[in-house]
């Protein structure tokens, strides 16, 4: 595939549902949101959800006990309300990206670490010149939110977020991104709390 050509008819950014989206120029059509579920701007983390959970905890507490997708076997969740809080909160248009999404989007655009205002931001730039950005977020253990750790062979994750593909009954794909750039598929236990930044496919 190649990347879509913009019609000139055709906007490059718009509003579904009071939730900003911006189009890459993917093959696919895929338009990314410019913000994470939960936040009201690029600079925000949002809410921190565990994988296939529409909630977050009502005790605060992110574990196995909490979070009832872990240790089940449940087929990628991308659009089914019951588990993507996405289309849950914003509507049916949204849904949690799949791994074939971020294995696009890491295909088709270029990354680059940009400064805002003061705030280091992890972005993505189509070939149409369009970009999402992403912030630094953490993941949520237990009843905090810690910072993710690294070492001389591993570098220090500084974003990730679910994607909707499980990888196995107890573990779920996510977005990874170190300072070197988002790298191949990740994945994380199903019960941790992490940020979700959802997609609108486009019906051809």
């Amino acid at each position: 595939m190649t990347p879509k050509k913009n019609n000139i008819n055709e906007p490059t950014f718009g509003n579904v549902n009071g939730h900003d989206w911006v189009d890459l120029g993917l093959p696919s059509g895929t338009k990314w949101a410019t913000c994470n579920v939960g936040a009201s701007t690029i600079y925000d983390c949002g809410s921190y959800f565990s994988w296939g959970c529409t909630e977050t905890p009502t005790d605060g507490v992110y574990s196995i006990e909490t979070c009832p997708t872990y240790s089940k076997q449940i087929a990628d969740i991308s659009g089914r309300s019951s588990y993507d809080v996405a289309k849950l909160l914003w509507g049916n248009e949204w849904c949690i990206p799949t791994k074939e999404d971020y294995s696009e989007l890491l295909k088709y655009c270029k990354f680059s670490i940009v400064q805002i205002e003061g705030e280091e931001l992890y972005t993505l730039t189509g070939r149409n010149g369009n970009s999402i950005s992403f912030p630094k977020n953490q993941i949520a253990i237990g009843k905090s939110k810690q910072n993710f750790s690294g070492s001389s062979m591993v570098k220090v994750i500084k974003v990730q977020l679910w994607l909707s593909t499980p990888f196995s009954d107890r573990l779920g794909y996510t977005m990874t991104c170190t300072d070197e750039g988002f790298r191949a598929l990740y994945s994380c236990g199903k019960y941790n709390g992490l940020p979700i930044r959802p997609v609108i496919k486009t019906t051809k």
